[in-house]
């Protein structure tokens, strides 16, 4: 795992996510770090296919993240970020920092 003590603005970008109860998922994201924060507490889940994240335990289980907490993600090449809430709508806020 690589820490890092700063982050790189210079060709840095953010997406957001519209998310809800339905699982969504972003366009395949370049190979990096990636800070992630929410509006709503929601799952999440990284891999090349990320739509099928559930708040269920399970093989599709997301990565709890609570509303307006932000995380560091190590995010591999050809991945998705996929993200799911229990109930409600949101935004999941994901910049690019590495």
């Amino acid at each position: 795992m690589r820490i890092i003590d700063a982050i790189r603005i210079k060709e840095s970008y953010r997406v957001d996510l519209s998310i809800s109860t339905t699982a969504a998922q972003t366009a395949v994201l370049s190979e990096g770090i990636y800070d992630i924060k929410a509006d709503v507490d929601c799952y999440i889940k990284v891999n090349p296919t990320a739509n099928n994240v559930t708040v269920a335990a399970g093989a599709n289980a997301g990565y709890p993240l609570l509303a307006d907490n932000t995380i560091p993600v190590d995010v591999p090449p050809s991945c998705r970020i996929g993200a799911v809430t229990a109930s409600g709508t949101g935004t999941l806020q994901i910049h690019r920092v590495g």
